[in-house]
């Protein structure tokens, strides 16, 4: 007999969002781990009716060597978040490394997690109906939302380093008007780094395109790989070359990294 079904929805945040009136700022938290500060973070309900939350900590899967997990040398309160309709509750946590712990520089990394609790009334119940329906089940569904937020520990120098290889320009097999930009970045710095490319086409004259291409890549976490494949609308110009201006974002810092490629036929 199926007694209990609990369908958990799993929200990965990258910047913001305001589903089923529940509403999380900030969603992404970066701060210092040489002067630790009390962060909070408001929970925002707009439903009619109440929500509670189990507070945790998790370490990110991508993250492969342990010591740049913070999640140990976090404290927070409450545990359990009860929030009524129509009101604002906070969370408050503090993120302190062990003293005497040397720590690496760069960036360190945690997720804080919001689990909903259901309520009695919300179980979801099931029964087999064996007078009427025979065998058939009666069951009412209910989602329990589970968010995850990042957060972000900076100690030292933060030197971001991008590597790129094996560029490629070619022609999307389901659209004809469009092309694919494919790449493999490895993040070699020691932070987290947002990424765009800026796509000029050349025609075999010498023409450029009026403006650059903006095309907005994935961020490349520290320690780890990304595969770029994504769309770029395909200009008219019979094109021969194409250069390709990647700018990537660090905390306080900017980079360019320009790369041209020619014999380019699309």
């Amino acid at each position: 007999m199926l007694s209990r079904l609990l369908w958990v929805v799993s929200l990965y945040i990258i910047y913001s969002f305001n589903i089923l009136s529940i509403e999380l700022n900030p969603v992404i938290f970066r701060f210092s781990l040489e002067n630790p500060k009390t962060q909070e973070l408001s929970v925002i309900n707009s439903k009619d009716k109440s929500a509670r939350y189990k507070v945790s900590l998790q370490r990110p899967e991508n993250q492969k060597d342990p010591d740049l997990y913070m999640g140990e040398w976090v404290r927070y309160y409450p545990k359990i978040l009860s929030v009524p309709p129509k009101s604002t509750r906070v969370v408050r946590f503090r993120v302190t490394p062990p003293k005497g712990k040397t720590l690496k520089d760069g960036e360190y990394r945690a997720y804080l997690i919001l689990e909903e609790l259901p309520k009695k009334e919300d179980m979801v119940t099931a029964k087999e109906n064996t007078e009427k329906e025979g065998n058939q089940m009666d069951l009412k569904l209910n989602t329990m939302l589970r968010y995850s937020l990042s957060l972000y520990g900076e100690k030292g120098e933060i030197k971001p380093q991008l590597e790129f290889e094996k560029f490629k320009i070619t022609q999307d097999k389901e659209k004809q008007d469009r092309i694919r930009l494919k790449s493999k970045v490895t993040n070699r710095g020691n932070t987290s780094q947002r990424t765009a490319a800026y796509i000029t086409f050349k025609k075999a004259n010498g023409e450029k395109s009026k403006e650059p291409t903006e095309v907005v890549l994935p961020i490349c976490i520290r320690e780890n790989t990304a595969i770029i494949d994504v769309p770029v609308d395909k200009p008219e110009e019979d094109i021969q070359a194409v250069d390709i201006l990647i700018r990537y974002w660090a905390p306080n810092k900017i980079g360019d990294i320009v790369i041209e490629q020619k014999n380019v036929r699309l």
